[in-house]
């Protein structure tokens, strides 16, 4: 996610909650991404403005990280306490 970007994931939408410095270039991302300009709300109900899209339009816009791959099998680091144990 950019700096200055906060997105909160709920039931397959994306609340994007950016910086006022940064509304314009977010809410142009978003409409890039999205099919329409009616697929993005704009939620004004907070301290905010935020705008409120499918989770899947808000990672094709760029505006939420996907996670890292973890490595599965092989060697496993073990972490141990001061004790020893």
């Amino acid at each position: 996610m950019p700096a200055g970007v906060d997105v909160i994931l709920e039931d397959g939408f994306a609340t994007v909650i950016p910086t006022p410095g940064l509304r314009g270039e977010v809410l142009s991302s978003l409409l890039a991404a999205v099919d329409h300009p009616s697929l993005i709300r704009t939620d004004t109900s907070g301290p905010r403005r935020a705008y409120v899209v499918l989770e899947e339009d808000a990672r094709k816009a760029g505006l939420i990280d996907t996670p890292k791959p973890t490595r599965r099998g092989g060697r496993r680091r073990r972490t141990t306490t001061g004790d020893g144990s």
